[in-house]
This record gives C-alpha cells, structure tokens and sequence, in this order.
C-alpha cells in the first residue's frame, strides 16, 4: 500500500489557480488581446465603444483589490469578484455607441 502526503502549499496553489478571481483575471486579459487584435484590423466590425487599455485597467484594479482577500476566504473572493464584475465590468460592457 502506497500512501502520497498532500503538500497543503501545493493544494492551497491549485486552488487559487482556479478561483473566481483568476478567472476574472484570465477573462480580462482575453478580452483586452481581442480588443487589440480587433482594432487594428480594418473592417474588423468589432465595437470601439472600449479600448484594450480600459480592459488592461481593469485587469490591475481587479489584480489589486484581490490582493486585499484573504487566500482562505473563499466567500470574501467570491463577493469581491461579484462586486467587481457589477461594478465595473458590466458597465463597460453595456456601454454603447450613442
């Protein structure tokens, strides 16, 4: 019988790769290179209601205010990334040409 220690660092990693917060990150960081991409080619049809430097923005703001949960607060993540995304993100993404 074979018996493997879970290293807790190593488990606590794993699951800050796959939090809220870094899908918010990943997100934005997508988004911002589809923005750019986008914008510079002609006729892309791609909205420029929003700049890849707005959404480079918001990727720090949200970098920042996660730095301010604690790793272990798993509801406080969650409500930072649901503020986040009502606060912040949704607006830009309703933001349309007038």
């Amino acid at each position: 019988m074979t018996t493997h220690a879970t290293d807790p660092s190593a488990t606590a990693a794993a699951a800050r790769e796959n939090s809220p917060a870094t899908r918010l990150l990943d997100m934005l960081v997508g988004w911002a290179n589809f923005v750019d991409e986008s914008q510079s080619e002609p006729d892309s049809g791609v909205d420029d209601c929003v700049s890849s430097e707005e959404i480079a923005a918001l990727y720090q703001q949200a970098g920042a205010e996660w730095l301010t949960v604690d790793e272990s607060d798993i509801a406080g993540e969650n409500a930072m990334v649901r503020r986040f995304v009502e606060e912040r993100v949704l607006p830009l993404l309703l933001r349309g040409r007038h």
